[in-house]
């Protein structure tokens, strides 16, 4: 039914004699077998975060998920339905095969990707921006395993209550499951090497818990109330979920209405701020008296934010102090200890800032992606904001600001 595995663990002797009762190909095909049989299950997902060298992380509260197999749906084969307390009367994220939907609650509004309405609202990105439930994500690692041609490790550990399994990927650039397994573009900042491990319980071969590591950042999420359901089920109505009286916004309509993008602040002044650096020294931005101040919102675990630091790193070797400060400022999170590693990893000439919501919110608004670049001129007036990073665009307009600003 499903080909037989090539390991590619190097001078292993077979792992029946080593770690496991079980042949690594037998688990492989009964586990894969038995997440491809469930047709509904529901659980609590508990998510950590952590960044590279981090040993705290961020915690998130608990989502109680409904997930269904879906064969219609070609991008991830599965529909699912996310709530925010154990009763599931509050609906926070779904997707039903042709529509997703996240419901932003301070706005009242429905933010929702409708894939009949615009087949590509994500742009040419070559999947869905699902993130996949997690049977389904764990039974797509399965089936990459059992038939990929990539150069992969293979390790199976029988524990007292667990499989352990731990799948290493060894591809150009670092390896994502969206359904399929989608290789990211090479990043010359990170090691593209990717992990998996996932821990089965040994009675029924249904999955626990998991961890996710790559060179940037590791997720560890925990599962429990697992309840599964071998029989068939209809296809979920996203719309038969959203609350009623909000606004639903399609992402790809109103695209040339020109308010929903802009930063309020831009042209306007700069709004006084304090902030920390790791190591509780402050900054005010009174203080600052360079001409022109070039502030980056950015984060550890931001791939386009690490491809900047090489270029900001020139921009603070070109200028003097006196001509230009270069702030970074952490705006996901991440806790100081692990900012101040990624510092010392990539060597930064410039301060690290830890950014507080008021600050962060009064110059970003409800924008929250990472990196945004705010050009401040010696009137102290925010020129322009520039969002995400491009070594040659990004580099031309912010050149050319600083240039204009002097």
């Amino acid at each position: 039914m499903i080909k037989q595995i090539r390991s590619f663990i190097l001078a292993f002797l077979p792992l029946t004699s080593l770690h496991c009762q079980i042949s690594e190909t037998e688990f492989l095909n009964r586990a894969y077998s038995k997440l491809d049989s469930i047709k509904q299950v529901t659980y609590t997902e508990y998510i950590g975060e952590y960044y590279s060298g981090d040993t705290t992380g961020r915690k998130f509260d608990p989502h109680y998920i409904t997930e269904y197999d879906n064969r219609n749906d070609t991008t991830i084969g599965a529909s699912f339905l996310k709530f925010k307390d154990k009763d599931k009367t509050i609906f926070s994220f779904g997707y039903d095969g042709t529509r997703s939907a996240y419901i932003n609650e301070e706005d009242s509004v429905v933010q929702m990707r409708d894939y009949e309405f615009n087949p590509k609202p994500d742009g040419d990105i070559p999947f869905r921006v699902i993130g996949p439930p997690f049977f389904n994500y764990v039974k797509n690692i399965l089936l990459y395993s059992l038939n990929t041609k990539d150069s992969i490790n293979i390790f199976l550990k029988e524990e007292d209550e667990f499989f352990y399994y731990k799948l290493t990927i060894h591809n150009s650039g670092a390896t994502e499951f969206f359904g399929k397994a989608y290789i990211q573009q090479p990043h010359i900042m990170y090691d593209p090497t990717s992990q998996y491990e996932i821990w089965f319980d040994k009675k029924d071969f249904i999955p626990v818990k998991y961890r996710r590591t790559q060179d940037h950042d590791q997720n560890f999420n925990l599962y429990k109330d697992i309840k599964w359901s071998f029989e068939e089920t209809s296809n979920i109505n996203i719309h038969d979920y959203l609350p009623k009286g909000y606004k639903i916004v399609r992402k790809g309509e109103n695209k040339n209405s020109g308010s929903k993008d802009k930063f309020e602040i831009e042209g306007n002044k700069m709004p006084d701020w304090v902030l920390n650096d790791t190591f509780e020294k402050e900054y005010k931005s009174n203080d600052i008296k360079s001409k022109v101040i070039l502030i980056q919102f950015t984060s550890t675990g931001c791939g386009a934010c690490v491809a900047s630091i090489p270029y900001l790193k020139e921009l603070r070797q070109k200028y003097s102090t006196e001509d230009l400060e270069i702030l970074a400022v952490e705006c996901w999170g991440t806790n100081p200890i692990q900012v101040r590693k990624h510092i010392e990893k990539f060597n930064m000439n410039y301060p690290y800032l830890i950014g507080k919501n008021d600050m962060l919110d009064s110059f970003r608004g409800k924008h929250t992606m990472a990196p945004l670049f705010f050009i401040i001129d010696q009137q102290r007036n925010v020129k322009k904001v520039i969002t995400g990073f491009n070594s040659e665009t990004t580099v031309t307009k912010i050149n050319e600001l600083i240039e204009e600003s002097l």
